[in-house]
């Protein structure tokens, strides 16, 4: 088992993190320097540079991936996107907790292009028939599997 200490990126290189407030707001964030969190209550969030890697460094080595369980609060497309020809030849099935429209519409034209099969879509912040009953999204769901 590794561990990776960086926030997963379209890219490898630095970026700026937003952190503080863990116990009310799960939503750390890539974010940009002097980013305003104060609208939405988290006025003393701190903006961190950290180290950023990208899903492509993440599993070049790895021959096989079986599942990717991805929420990374609206960095999703960015990631996918930028590792498309791995994503392709290595990865089994992909999990994915989205946050907004612009990136469920991104994942589904990265993820069709590949010839993915979308075994779940329910989209955030609506109301949506599952297997399981009517079910309320805040955040999305996407469910993917790659039929190589």
């Amino acid at each position: 088992m590794e561990l990776i200490e960086a926030a997963i990126t379209g890219f490898d290189g630095e970026v700026h993190f937003a952190t503080g407030y863990e116990r009310k707001w799960c939503g750390q964030t890539i974010t940009t320097p002097g980013a305003d969190f104060s609208p939405w209550g988290f006025g003393d969030t701190r903006i961190v540079p950290v180290r950023g890697v990208s899903l492509a460094t993440v599993i070049r080595d790895r021959p096989a991936i079986d599942l990717i369980d991805m929420d990374i609060q609206g960095a999703e497309a960015d990631v996918i996107e930028a590792a498309l020809p791995l994503v392709r030849e290595r990865v089994r099935r992909l999990y994915i907790e989205t946050h907004n429209t612009e990136v469920e519409t991104r994942i589904r034209l990265a993820l069709r292009s590949l010839d993915f099969r979308c075994l779940w879509d329910f989209p955030c912040y609506q109301e949506s028939g599952t297997p399981f009953g009517r079910v309320s999204f805040e955040g999305g769901v996407q469910v993917w599997v790659n039929p190589r």
